[in-house]
């Protein structure tokens, strides 16, 4: 994030994790809704819609945006919002990938970009038995770690100046149609990184093993010689 000492930070649904350079934090909810863990409120906090922003024009300096954007019933409302109060800023959302991976059941929008846009599609909030099991699959530790150690496949970021360019797909009013709707390609795509990873490190594990007793059988002979 290009943040500068002197820059006037707004937090935007900051929840359980704010940033430390923020100034200003808000979020929608003092509950739990839509959240991971507990509210943190350890400076300057006000809670306020970021579709509807209680702040004058331009007031901040840079905005920050995390994983807020899938949230929105109105993302169009939401940045022109964000344009509106800050000159510059940072979102970040959850990847096409991630969301068909880990299923947020409350995120309406999957998030992606397109040379300088953000694209936004309605999510298909049905549910599937290939869905059901690649949410269990989503549980694995092992998964969880690869999701850490490997943030660009699974989240979005997009850094703005000035304007942030969208578009909304489909457009309001219209169906999802098949070329939409999300791909079983995703999923599959999703299924064998998770094996790949679960490979190299069983490879991994047998190379230090098989080091181990090689140094052992060599430690042995050493003593008999």
């Amino acid at each position: 994030m290009n943040i500068q000492n002197d820059d006037f930070v707004l937090e935007i649904g900051s929840g359980h994790n704010p940033r430390l350079r923020s100034d200003i934090l808000c979020d929608k909810f003092f509950d739990g809704r839509e959240r991971q863990g507990k509210l943190i409120i350890d400076r300057p906090f006000i809670i306020c819609d970021g579709e509807k922003l209680p702040f004058k024009d331009k007031t901040f300096d840079y905005i920050i945006c995390s994983h807020v954007l899938e949230h929105a019933n109105d993302p169009e409302q939401f940045i022109r919002e964000l344009v509106r109060v800050g000159h510059r800023g940072y979102i970040e959302t959850p990847s096409r990938l991630s969301e068909k991976v880990f299923d947020f059941s409350y995120h309406r929008w999957i998030i992606t970009k397109k040379k300088d846009f953000l694209v936004f599609q309605k999510k298909d909030l049905g549910h599937s038995s290939l869905k059901e099991k690649l949410s269990l699959l989503a549980q694995n530790p092992e998964l969880i770690k690869f999701n850490v150690f490997n943030p660009s496949m699974f989240l979005l970021k997009y850094e703005w100046n000035g304007n942030i360019r969208l578009k909304i797909n489909p457009l309001p009013g219209k169906k999802l149609n098949s070329s939409t709707r999300p791909s079983l390609r995703s999923y599959l795509l999703a299924f064998f990184a998770f094996l790949l990873y679960y490979f190299c490190l069983a490879v991994f594990a047998l190379y230090i093993k098989h080091k181990y007793w090689i140094k052992l059988i060599r430690a042995r002979f050493s003593r008999i010689s």
